[in-house]
């Protein structure tokens, strides 16, 4: 099992730990009580990166509290105790509230490691927001395999204020436990084609040349004057390698020649008509996803409507345009750095990592993701890196208890009682609550639950099927089974990566 994992592991039941005792975790926030804890990991990519992040928040304040959690396993010697004390402390500087250093129960050289640990913050930073946990080995057999295997030594203080000052937006934030994906954006084709981008600019100095019609330049001087129109329009700032690799990436294959044009007019009758001419990023092995057309609500579908009933004039028409243009590549762009990065495929700097190059030198082998070898990797990535082990370990076990209890549970009878059907949005809903209530795996508030909510797993079955990791049929669902995980394929893929030092 990986030290991701594990960290997973022992992050989400420290965070039940502390939900289960506000009382004493939260005794110096002036709020004792009705706190939502759930554990994540860092969304964001500024050294020093913590193994967990722990966010609670209370519906009495507007801001989140954010815990650094600093994970160290057997493996990593008695060594790795003070470099945790560093780390614990370098996550205070950087703008969480506190921080939580989990050890093991004891290693060969040393029985008590934890309260060492512990003596020595008390002594030399006595006043540091810093808890100390050891654990001893999970039982990876349990729904929560750190369940009554974690013990708290020293408490992490948690105050409203974390200690170095600063505005709330330059604070450290939280995402969840896995990898951060979104369904219509986190294609397998556009990883690779975003990475074989940086692989571009980090050899060659110069951007490539893109022409953009005169009816777009015109309506960027508009809406925005002065600004460079490449830049406005990929919402890129400067000449980083992230910010060349996408310019290109959404020149490239987004925001092509062929895909600009908002429509086509008939000479005739002065009708307009949708320009829906797709992307050039493959959703799967055959089809490409559409970007700002396809749909009623779609950018250019509303444009086109509003020009036939004569509400706008074309200059306002290109004027919307390009600042939804501004707006959806700020989106897709800010999705799929995440996830890049979550998969480990990207370094903090923006480069390609070894597993990046090796991703996009074998896809390269055959000019598509879809070799087998570069989908080997991109699965060993989101399983290893991305956490999605630990996704498919909850929603496994929690499938098993349920399905023990009651073999035809989310299933009802069709109207000639002969055939059951599995009704998956309930099975979904029953998951998420498990993750969010009992779990401590996700946080919501009621700031965020505002709106139009999003169903439960949108965007982690969708990417899970895209790998191949869950079934590609219709229904990836099964009465009595849940949802159907292709085992030996996530094995193999671990494997790969395993035997190949990935």
């Amino acid at each position: 099992m990986s030290h991701d994992l594990y960290a997973t592991w022992a992050c989400a039941e420290i965070a039940n730990i502390i939900r289960a005792d506000q009382s004493s975790y939260f005794a110096n926030s002036g709020y004792t009580s009705g706190w939502t804890v759930a554990a994540g990991r860092e969304g964001g990519r500024l050294w020093p990166l913590a193994d967990g992040v722990i966010s609670s928040y209370n519906t009495a304040l507007s801001d989140d509290l954010h815990i650094a959690v600093e994970f160290k396993r057997t493996n990593e010697g008695l060594h790795g105790t003070l470099t945790a004390l560093g780390q614990s402390l370098a996550y205070l500087h950087k703008g969480y509230h506190a921080s939580i250093i989990v050890i093991p129960e004891k290693y060969a050289s040393h029985s008590t490691p934890a309260t060492h640990i512990k003596d020595v913050l008390d002594l030399t930073a006595n006043n540091m927001p810093v808890g100390v946990f050891s654990y001893e080995e999970p039982d990876l057999s349990k729904l929560s395999p750190f369940e009554n295997k974690v013990r708290c030594h020293r408490l992490p203080n948690l105050s409203l204020s974390p200690l170095v000052s600063g505005s709330v937006s330059s604070r450290p934030r939280s995402s969840t436990l896995w990898a951060h994906v979104r369904e219509g954006m986190s294609y397998p084709d556009v990883f690779y084609k975003y990475c074989k981008q940086v692989k571009f600019v980090s050899a060659y100095p110069k951007n490539k040349r893109y022409i953009l019609p005169r009816e777009v330049l015109d309506a960027v001087q508009r809406v925005k004057p002065g600004a460079d129109p490449y830049k406005f329009l990929s919402y890129t700032t400067n000449n980083s390698i992230l910010d060349r690799a996408w310019l290109h990436v959404w020149f490239e294959y987004y925001f092509h020649r062929d895909l600009i044009p908002i429509f086509t007019r008939n000479p005739t009758t002065g009708v307009y008509s949708v320009n829906d001419t797709s992307t050039l990023i493959l959703r799967n092995q055959s089809e490409f996803a559409n970007l700002l057309s396809g749909r009623t609500d779609s950018p250019k579908n509303k444009i086109v409507d509003d020009l036939n009933k004569g509400v706008i004039t074309e200059d306002q028409a290109w004027d919307h345009y390009v600042s939804k243009v501004n707006a959806q590549a700020h989106s897709y762009r800010e999705v799929i750095d995440s996830g890049l990065y979550h998969l480990n495929l990207l370094d903090n700097d923006g480069n390609l990592t070894n597993i990046g190059y090796r991703f996009v030198d074998e896809a390269d082998k055959q000019n598509s993701v879809y070799a087998p070898t570069s989908m080997q990797i991109l699965r060993g990535a989101a399983l290893i890196y991305g956490n999605f082990s630990a996704f498919l370990h909850y929603v496994y076990q929690l499938s098993e208890d349920i399905f023990v209890q009651n073999e035809i549970a989310f299933a009802s009878l069709n109207r000639a009682k002969t055939k059951y059907k599995f009704e998956a949005a309930e099975y979904k809903a029953y998951l998420y609550e498990k993750m969010r209530d009992d779990l401590s795996l996700i946080l919501t508030s009621s700031i965020r639950s505002l709106g139009n909510p999003r169903q439960a797993f949108q965007a982690e079955l969708p990417f899970l099927k895209y790998l191949g990791i869950i079934s590609e049929s219709r229904t990836p669902f099964r009465v009595g089974v849940g949802l159907l995980i292709n085992w030996p394929i996530v094995q193999e893929s671990i494997d790969f990566m395993n035997n190949n030092n990935l």
